[in-house]
């Protein structure tokens, strides 16, 4: 399926379910997708599963990507047991937090959808060219990135879209944003980041431009 359908289909069916106040955005889930599909990871790792909009719609896109994800909340936990099918349940690995990954294990692609205390450990389960893409504004783990990878290059993602008129958030606002950091950039991913740079100043003046007319 189009991951513009599959972002759009998943926003809607999560809205309609207990605890859609906190679900990632159409736009977020687009992202994230969208980064999936060009990186082609093995292993994902979500901090903060919450009630699983983001997981469900990597799922629905491929059956073949080992997903990890973290969650202590038990209103999420029993909500992701309700809202998954039994065999997208199945092939999620749920743990307490990062501590508590197998060693071995090399994350391509890290989305932080919530916080976990030892996210420090995160340095030892990364591979050359993690790449770590955060949703929603949430400046103290963006601020802890740059500490633990002081050469990683950030990237605010928006949209021009506001929200469907049949999902949770106001369709009055826009979409929201992501921010797509790469721990250690080689020259394609700092491409991908200079695009990433330019395209959103243009949107933001685009957003400017429209408040005025």
């Amino acid at each position: 399926m189009n991951i513009k359908k599959i972002a759009l289909n998943k926003y809607i069916e999560f809205s309609n379910y207990e605890g859609s106040q906190h679900i990632a955005k159409e736009h977020s889930i687009f992202r994230v997708l969208q980064l999936i599909k060009k990186e082609k990871p093995k292993n994902i790792l979500e901090i903060g599963l919450g009630i699983g909009t983001i997981y469900s719609s990597v799922r629905s896109f491929s059956e073949e990507i080992n997903y990890y994800g973290t969650e202590t909340n038990e209103f999420c936990l029993n909500s992701l047991k309700k809202n998954l099918p039994k065999h997208f349940f199945s092939k999620l690995r749920i743990l307490e937090s990062v501590e508590d990954i197998t060693s071995n294990i090399k994350f391509d692609i890290i989305i932080i959808d919530g916080k976990d205390e030892n996210f420090d450990n995160i340095v030892n389960k990364i591979n050359d060219n993690t790449i770590i893409i955060i949703e929603g504004d949430r400046s103290d783990q963006k601020n802890q990135i740059r500490k633990l990878f002081p050469l990683s290059k950030h990237a605010h993602v928006i949209s021009l879209k506001k929200n469907n008129t049949k999902g949770f958030f106001d369709s009055n606002h826009y979409q929201g944003g992501v921010r797509i950091i790469y721990l250690n950039p080689d020259l394609n991913q700092k491409i991908s980041w200079l695009f990433f740079k330019i395209n959103t100043k243009i949107k933001y003046t685009i957003r400017q431009i429209k408040k005025i007319l």
